[in-house]
């Protein structure tokens, strides 16, 4: 997929809520009154903006720091898992359809629950993958080696991976930038003018400033651009194995992605709010 089209589905995803804080913001121009205020307050709204551009670059050089790293750690896994499969096929055959099927279950549960708890939920699937290494009956081998250090790694990156999945933002940080952003907001509307022009130029920078927020959300619970780097990339590990392309019916229902124009596999959750038991059924595409 191009740079392109990959920026135009990012956008896409925000768009409702865009639109909709572009009417919330115009119709804001009716009820609060021009000039509200009788006041000097533009000194205020100079410090004001300052401090939130201030935060605005703060924040979001930690939270798309924290989202490149969670990037290069999923990039990262996904190729050692790769790796240790085809490593595997060459060094023992005989243990190769049993690697790929414990890496694909591996995969599976990890789409069980969201990035943030993703390590905690898979350790067991994680550990009946690796146990598959252990059956290795000649060790005494350079290629053995490889495979040792390929799990070593892969308990290291889980370690990142937890730590990168976290949200860096917490309550307290939220109520600052939504508190200055609302007093921006409120002293651009007191200070507007009789004239359309202003109206307009208020309207679409307090839209700015919500879809800002809702970028900055996006970039710290690691739910931007997620299609490509949480579903899509993995979807190329199930190809290497020899499996189906797989995603949970709860993300294609909630439009979290698009499911391929191939046949692939999804997975049923019987009861999701009490367990991760689930059917998988695959569907067939012509």
């Amino acid at each position: 997929m191009s740079t392109t089209r990959k920026l135009l589905r990012m956008a896409s995803k925000i768009r409702v809520k865009a639109v909709a804080s572009l009417i919330f913001f115009g119709a804001l121009t009716i009820v609060i009154p021009k000039s509200v205020l009788a006041l000097d307050i533009s000194n205020l709204l100079v410090v004001s903006t300052v401090l939130l551009a201030i935060l605005f670059g703060f924040y979001i050089a930690a939270t798309f720091a924290n989202y490149t790293r969670l990037q290069s750690l999923i990039a990262e896994e996904t190729g050692k898992l790769i790796a240790l499969s085809n490593t595997i096929r060459s060094v023992e055959p005989t243990l190769a359809a049993e690697m790929d099927e414990a890496i694909d279950k591996y995969l599976i549960a990890s789409f069980d629950v969201e990035l943030l708890s993703a390590v905690e939920h898979t350790w067991k699937e994680f550990n009946e993958m690796i146990a598959v290494t252990d059956k290795i009956k000649n060790k005494d081998t350079n290629i053995f080696a490889t495979i040792t250090g390929f799990k070593s790694d892969l308990i290291r990156m889980r370690q990142d991976f937890d730590l990168a999945a976290n949200r860096i933002m917490g309550t307290a940080d939220w109520i600052v930038l939504i508190t200055l952003a609302v007093l921006n907001i409120l002293l651009l509307y007191s200070m507007r003018n009789t004239t359309m022009i202003s109206s307009i130029v208020t309207v679409l920078f307090s839209t700015t400033l919500a879809i800002i927020l809702f970028l900055l959300n996006a970039l710290d619970n690691n739910t931007f651009a997620e299609e490509s780097f949480s579903f899509n990339i993995y979807q190329r590990v199930f190809k290497e194995i020899g499996k189906l392309p797989y995603y949970p019916e709860v993300s294609i229902i909630s439009k979290r992605v698009r499911p391929p124009k191939e046949t692939y596999r999804v997975g049923v959750y019987k009861n999701r709010e009490k367990s991760f038991d689930k059917k998988i059924k695959i569907i067939k595409v012509s």
